[in-house]
């Protein structure tokens, strides 16, 4: 139930169009770098929540690398398997090497953007604290999710939905 409230409070703040350019240049680079993954299509649920709160699930926008410009994250299935989920991530402090990829998510669900300043409890630590940067959340209806941090040349993962 949470997350569908973060979720809910990221579109009432999400700018009205973000980087459409690059969503572009971030589809590309990550056709030429993971074969084995492909962009999830807009379908089902992912359609529904499109639908219903007029955003695109599959891709995020935000400030993820903390330098003060936009990246862009896309969520991808396995070619094999639609059950096996993953984000690719654009980094703009990256231009011009392959994206980061994001393997292994804690649920398979739309993504979306918490913002720089969001306070959090993570789950698996009992902490409290607010988020340094923009994360990407993935988000499983309304029952679970976690939000991947870019810290330290990696994502770190903080489950934040219960």
């Amino acid at each position: 139930m949470r997350q569908y409230f973060l979720l809910v409070g990221f579109m009432l703040i999400a700018p009205a169009s973000l980087g459409s350019g690059d969503r572009a240049v971030c589809e590309s680079a990550t056709q030429s770098s993971v074969s084995d993954y492909r962009r999830v299509p807009l379908e089902g649920e992912l359609l529904r929540i499109q639908t219903l709160f007029k955003y695109d699930p599959t891709t995020a926008f935000g400030d993820f690398d903390g330098d003060g410009r936009t990246d862009v994250a896309l969520l991808l299935e396995r070619v094999d398997s639609k059950v096996t989920r993953a984000i690719s991530v654009c980094l703009s402090t990256r231009q011009g090497k392959p994206p980061v990829l994001i393997e292994s998510l804690y649920v398979n669900g739309e993504i979306h953007v918490t913002k720089k300043g969001t306070p959090y409890h993570d789950f698996e630590t009992g902490k409290d604290s607010v988020y340094l940067s923009d994360g990407i959340t993935v988000a499983c209806c309304e029952c679970c999710g976690a939000t991947y941090m870019y810290k330290e040349n990696q994502f770190t993962r903080v489950v934040d939905g219960d």
